[in-house]
């Protein structure tokens, strides 16, 4: 389930049954310069035919250290009490991406919809998603691989498992690169 971009054939994924993008997005009445960009983007991405899941960015007031303040290394530190300002700060958090990733990914494997599951993911959270997938596949005597497509800066990436997933694609930096779009959704189309 990659995302696709404009850029999607020198990026080289090749899907047949659609592609979903799954992202928190914050508040508009909160945050609306950050919501805008990120809301342009993903209408830009839903009128390329991928069909986008949101979840709202929830937000957790905490103290962080003020900007104009140097601090040391905290490993240096450790056990020691540290001197200075804090600012109030509000830190948001995507909550419920993938419990929805997973949920899919589960009834997506019982409907028959995909051959192959490909996850682009920095998290571990969906192991037991990727299990249960498995477990459906041998009910029904079917192979239901599960791919993990994750970034390195090796030229070529070995192909290898990575339990509980069947295999792991490398994207080079060079084919990320290729596929960033690079339009600028801060600024409002006319």
């Amino acid at each position: 389930m990659p995302p696709r971009s404009n850029r999607a054939a020198s990026c080289g994924w090749q899907t047949s049954r659609g592609d979903e993008v799954y992202t928190g997005i914050h508040d508009p009445r909160k945050f609306p310069s950050k919501h805008g960009p990120v809301d342009r983007r993903l209408k830009g991405m839903q009128a390329r035919g991928v069909t986008v899941i949101t979840r709202r960015i929830s937000y957790v007031p905490r103290w962080i250290p003020d900007r104009n303040q140097a601090l040391s290394d905290p490993r240096a530190s450790l056990g020691q009490t540290v001197q200075g300002q804090l600012v109030a700060h509000e830190e948001g958090f995507e909550k419920g991406i993938d419990l929805a990733i997973g949920l899919d990914l589960v009834r997506y494997a019982r409907e028959g919809r995909f051959d192959v599951g490909v996850l682009v993911s920095q998290d571990r959270d969906l192991h037991e998603a990727v299990e249960e997938v498995h477990r459906i596949g041998a009910e029904k005597r079917e192979v239901l691989p599960v791919e993990i497509a994750r970034l390195t800066d090796r030229a070529t990436g070995p192909f290898h498992t990575s339990p509980p997933f069947d295999a792991v694609q490398w994207i080079t930096r060079a084919v990320f690169q290729a596929c960033i779009d690079l339009t600028d959704y801060r600024i409002a189309p006319p």
